[in-house]
C-alpha cells in the first residue's frame, strides 16, 4: 500500500525516538471508520464498480457507521508522585521527641503513604460492598466538543468497581488515574497510632485535538477513618501544571465533609514551535489539614499532609500537522478502514495477520512509524520491486507498510509471502517476520494509503511511535 502525504523532518528531534510501552482504550480515534462485517461479505456485489465502495450509495455508506473499537486498557507509567510527610518521618520525630507537648498534652504527627497493590484491591472490595457509587462523579465538566473528545471513562477511574491501580491512557488524548492513600496520625513521643483515614484520588484528563490545551479534573474522597484521622479542610493547586501555564478554576473546593475536587483548563506558556516536540507535565495536588493533628515542627501551623499525583507523559508536537497539539505518548495509535470501500486491501491485511505478521488490534504486537523518505522507498522497492509484472489496474500492496520500521528493508527481512489469487510468485509462509504482498485494485490501494496518512496526522503518530490496525469484524 502507498501512503500519501509524506512528511520529512529535519534535525534530530525524531531520531531514535523511544518506543513507549503502554496500556487503555475505550473509544474510537477521530478518523476511525471501523468495519463490522465478516470476511465472507467482503466481495463486491455483482455489477459493482471495483474500488468504489462496493456500489453503495452515500446514504448507505453513512448508515454503516463508524463503530467503537473493543475496550482495552493501557497501563501508563507514573512520571512522579509524592506523599509527604512519610510515616518514617513521623516515627523519626517521635523517637527524637522533636514536637514538644503543648498545654500538658502529647504532641501529634500526621503522615501519608500510598497504598500497595494488595491494599488497593482490599479497599475497593470493602468500599464497593459498602456503597458501589461512592466515588462516582458527574462528567458535566467534560461536555463533548470538537476540541475536547469525551471518552466513556473506565470504571477504574469512576467508581469502586474498577480493579486497577495507577495511571491509564484511554486513548492518545485521554487518560485517568485511581490511587489510594493512607493518612496515619501518631502520638508523640509514644508513637501510638491514634487516627487513620483512607483517601481515594481520581484524576481524569483530556488533551485538545487541535491546540495545546489540557482539561482535567481531580477528586479526593475519604472513604474510611478512625480516631482523629479525618481531615477538616484542604487547600492546594488542584489540577494544574508545574512548567508554567494559564488556567481556569484554580484550586481545590470542598464538596462535602469528606470530598474535595478540582477542575481546570490548562494553557501552557511554553508551546512547541514548528518542527519541535515538547513534554508538558501536569499534576494534581492537595494539602489536608486538621486541628486534631497538632502543630507542625514550627510550633505554630496546624500539621498537614500533602499528595501530589503527576500525570503520565504528555507529548506536544508541531511536526506534521497544521497546528500544534498534544497526545499521551505511551498509548498506541489506532488506524482502521471502511471495509466496504477497500475490501481487497482489507482481505490482504487480514491474511497477513492470519499468517503471523504483527500489528493487529487487540494483540500485543505493533508496527512503528518510519518517517525517513529514503528508508521508506527502500522498503517499498524491496517489498514490491519493479521486476514483478503488474496486472492491469492493479498495484502491489505490501505489509508491513513501507512507512513502518517493520517494512521489508528496515526490518532486515529476507522472505516474502503471498496467497492464492494475489498473482504473486511467493509461497504462503507463516511467522512474525518477513513481508506479505498481493496485487489489489489500484483505486483501493490509493484510498487505503490516504486513510493511513490521515491517521498518522490525526493520531499524531511520529517516527518510532507504535500503532495497530483494526482489520476484520469486531466482537
Amino acid at each position: 500500500m502507498r501512503d500519501f502525504g509524506r512528511y520529512s523532518v529535519a534535525g534530530s528531534l525524531l531520531v531514535n525516538a523511544p518506543i513507549a510501552e503502554g496500556f487503555v482504550r475505550l473509544r474510537k480515534i477521530h478518523l476511525v471508520a471501523v468495519f463490522m462485517m465478516p470476511l465472507s461479505l467482503l466481495a463486491a456485489p455483482a455489477g459493482a464498480t471495483p474500488g468504489v465502495s462496493g456500489g453503495l450509495t452515500p446514504s448507505e455508506l453513512a448508515a454503516v457507521g463508524p463503530a467503537e473499537p473493543p475496550q482495552k486498557l493501557y497501563k501508563a507509567p507514573d512520571v512522579g508522585s509524592r506523599a509527604e510527610p512519610t510515616p518514617e518521618a513521623c516515627v523519626k520525630v517521635a523517637s527524637q521527641a522533636k514536637i514538644k507537648p503543648s498545654a500538658g498534652k502529647s504532641g501529634r504527627c500526621a503522615s501519608i503513604r500510598p497504598a500497595t497493590e494488595k491494599e488497593f484491591q482490599a479497599e475497593l472490595k470493602r468500599d464497593a460492598a459498602k456503597k458501589p457509587d461512592l466515588l462516582q462523579w458527574s462528567d458535566s465538566s467534560f461536555a463533548p466538543s470538537a476540541t475536547f473528545p469525551v471518552p466513556a471513562w473506565p470504571v477504574t477511574c469512576t467508581s469502586t468497581q474498577g480493579t486497577e491501580l495507577g495511571w491509564f491512557t484511554v486513548s492518545r488524548r485521554t487518560a485517568c488515574s485511581h490511587k489510594v492513600y493512607y493518612i496515619e496520625v501518631i502520638e508523640i513521643p509514644t508513637g501510638r497510632l491514634i487516627g487513620t483515614a483512607t483517601v481515594h484520588n481520581l484524576v481524569q484528563t483530556v488533551v485538545a485535538t487541535d491546540a495545546v490545551l489540557i482539561r482535567g479534573k481531580a477528586k479526593w474522597v475519604v472513604t474510611n477513618w478512625t480516631g482523629v484521622g479525618l481531615p477538616e479542610r484542604a487547600d492546594g493547586e488542584g489540577f494544574g501544571c508545574f512548567n508554567g501555564c494559564g488556567l481556569t478554576n484554580y484550586g481545590v473546593r470542598q464538596d462535602n465533609f469528606d470530598t474535595w475536587s478540582s477542575e481546570s483548563d490548562l494553557d501552557p506558556f511554553d508551546k512547541p514551535a514548528s518542527g519541535q516536540i515538547l513534554d508538558f507535565p501536569t499534576e494534581s495536588g492537595i494539602t489536608f489539614f486538621s486541628s486534631q493533628w497538632g502543630l507542625g515542627q514550627d510550633g505554630h501551623h496546624p500539621y498537614s499532609v500533602y499528595i501530589n499525583n503527576d500525570t503520565t507523559r504528555t507529548r506536544c508536537d508541531w511536526i506534521q500537522n497544521a497546528k500544534a497539539a498534544c497526545i499521551f505518548f505511551n498509548h498506541p495509535g489506532y488506524v482502521s478502514w471502511n471495509h466496504l470501500k477497500v475490501p481487497e486491501f482489507i482481505r490482504h491485511i487480514e491474511r497477513a495477520f492470519n499468517s503471523g505478521l504483527p500489528g493487529s488490534y487487540l494483540t500485543e504486537t505493533y508496527l512503528h512509524r518510519l518517517m525517513d523518505d529514503t528508508k521508506r522507498n527502500q522498503n517499498g522497492n524491496k517489498a514490491c520491486p519493479g521486476s514483478i509484472p503488474r496486472p492491469n489496474n492493479m498495484q502491489c500492496d505490501e505489509y508491513p507498510f513501507r512507512s513502518a520500521y517493520e517494512g521489508a528493508f528496515t526490518s532486515g527481512a529476507t522472505q516474502a509471502r503471498s496467497y492464492p489469487g494475489c498473482q504473486m510468485p511467493d509461497p504462503a509462509r507463516t511467522g512474525p517476520t518477513g513481508w506479505s504482498r498481493c496485487f489489489i485494485n489500484a483505486g483501493q490501494n490509493g484510498s487505503a494509503g490516504g486513510t493511513l496518512s490521515a491517521a498518522y496526522s490525526s493520531e499524531r503518530i511520529l517516527d518510532g511511535d507504535r500503532f495497530q490496525l483494526g482489520i476484520g469484524a469486531h466482537p
